[in-house]
C-alpha cells in the first residue's frame, strides 16, 4: 500500500501510472513496461471521499482543488459535482478582485446577464489546494453562508458541511 497525504487531483490509477514510471528509473532490468503499484494499492489524501461521502454522489457539491480534481470528483461517482473554477466563471462578481470582477480600476463592471444562483450545494469538498486562495475562501464562505449568494448573505437555516482532505 502507498499513502500521500496529497493526490493533485490524480486518481489512483493516474497516481499508480505516475509511481510506476518513477520505480521503472530504478530497475535495473528494465523489461518492458512494469507494473510496481496497483490502483488498488494508492491511497490518497481524498480517497475515503469515494465512500465515506457516498450520501452526496447525486447531489450538487462545490469542489475545491487544482484543475484536475474535478474529473477525480467524477470518477468518484460524484455526478453533480462543480469546480469552483466554473462557479467563479458563472458567478463573475464573486471575486471583485479577480479580471472580470464587479470593481476593477474604480470602475463598476457588470456580467451583461442576470445571474442564476441555483446551484444550491450540499457541501463543499475540499480535494486539494485551490489555485487562487483568495477567490476559494471568498466562494467557500459565501457558499457556506447562503444557498443564494449573490442575492443574499446570510440565511441562518442554511447549513451544510465542509470537508477537507488534507487541512
Amino acid at each position: 500500500v502507498f499513502m500521500t497525504n496529497g493526490g493533485g487531483g490524480r486518481t489512483e490509477k493516474q497516481y499508480a501510472e505516475v509511481m510506476n514510471e518513477k520505480l521503472s528509473q530504478f530497475d535495473s532490468e528494465r523489461r518492458g513496461t512494469r507494473e510496481y503499484v496497483k490502483e488498488c494499492q494508492m491511497i490518497l489524501s481524498y480517497t475515503p471521499f469515494q465512500t465515506h461521502l457516498s450520501h452526496l454522489k447525486d447531489e450538487p457539491v462545490l469542489i475545491v482543488g487544482c484543475p484536475r480534481a474535478i474529473y477525480a470528483a467524477r470518477k468518484y461517482g460524484f455526478t453533480r459535482a462543480m469546480a469552483l473554477s466554473e462557479y467563479a466563471r458563472r458567478h463573475p462578481t464573486m471575486n471583485p478582485f479577480k479580471k472580470g470582477g464587479c470593481e476593477k480600476d474604480g470602475k463598476v463592471i457588470t456580467t451583461g446577464t442576470k445571474e442564476r444562483w441555483n446551484e444550491n450545494f450540499r457541501a463543499v469538498l475540499v480535494f486539494t489546494d485551490p489555485q487562487d486562495f483568495f477567490e476559494a475562501l471568498q466562494i467557500i464562505t459565501d457558499v457556506l453562508l447562503s444557498s443564494r449568494p449573490g442575492e443574499r448573505e446570510f440565511e441562518p437555516s442554511h447549513r451544510i458541511p465542509i470537508v477537507f482532505s488534507n487541512p
